[in-house]
């Protein structure tokens, strides 16, 4: 740093740092269930029948969670089951 700079002692600043880019599967906390100490979230599979699939989350932000495990890139999501919703419903896709 040059000696006539405008940064003093006791400055505060704070600073990100990228350091590097990896992929996430990022969902709607409302589409994740806990029960216990079970967490998971309902997919859709070839049938459009609903099947409950365990996983493993950590908080990312406000309105999403990141799955750490137990979800794939491209599954379907059931996005906002209903109270009582059982593995095996029958689905009806909207787009």
């Amino acid at each position: 740093m040059k000696d006539d700079a405008d940064i003093l002692v006791g400055i505060f600043a704070r600073v990100l740092i990228r350091a590097g880019e990896r992929s996430a599967i990022l969902v709607p906390r409302k589409s994740i269930l806990e029960s216990g100490q079970l967490v998971g979230a309902f997919t859709v599979d070839s049938r459009q029948s609903a099947r409950y699939r365990l996983v493993k989350t950590v908080a990312y932000d406000h309105d999403r969670v990141e799955v750490l495990t137990g979800l794939d890139s491209g599954d379907r999501l059931v996005l906002d089951p209903p109270a009582g919703f059982v593995e095996g419903s029958p689905l009806e896709i909207r787009p």
